[in-house]
């Protein structure tokens, strides 16, 4: 009966220490909804990451866009992604957020549309300053 007492005490106790790898921090993806002016340079695969807001106004010109950004990010414990690039109307961006071990994990796609118009494309992201970011099929 006391060894049984005891195997469960210890079951018990060695269930109870905490996992690293189920702890760790999840990461999240705000998209902002920001109009952003001027023509887009860029790739669709190559964000500019913006961890400042001096950064900031280096890749935006446009006072009431980076004003409205400053409002919105916390640049102390949030980075930005700036996606800008020209292709179809359809072209798309889409991401996961990665689970277990890769929690902190985003994983970007790019989605090229099938029509032949040309258009502007700027999306921006907020991912905490540690989250780490891919591509698929990259």
């Amino acid at each position: 009966m006391r060894i049984l007492l005891c195997m469960l005490v210890f079951g018990l106790v060695s269930n109870a220490a905490p996992d690293p790898k189920k702890d760790a921090k999840p990461a999240t993806v705000r998209v902002l909804d920001v109009k952003l002016d001027g023509e887009a340079k860029g790739k669709a695969t190559e964000p500019t990451v913006i961890t400042s807001a001096e950064e900031l106004a280096k890749a935006i010109k446009d006072a009431a866009a980076i004003e409205a950004i400053q409002k919105a990010v916390d640049f102390k414990k949030e980075q930005v992604l700036l996606f800008q690039w020209a292709g179809s109307g359809q072209d798309k961006i889409t991401f996961d957020l990665g689970e277990g071990d890769k929690a902190s994990e985003v994983t970007f796609a790019y989605k090229r549309g099938l029509t032949r118009d040309l258009r502007q494309h700027k999306k921006l992201f907020v991912l905490p300053k540690d989250a780490k970011y891919n591509f698929a099929g990259k």
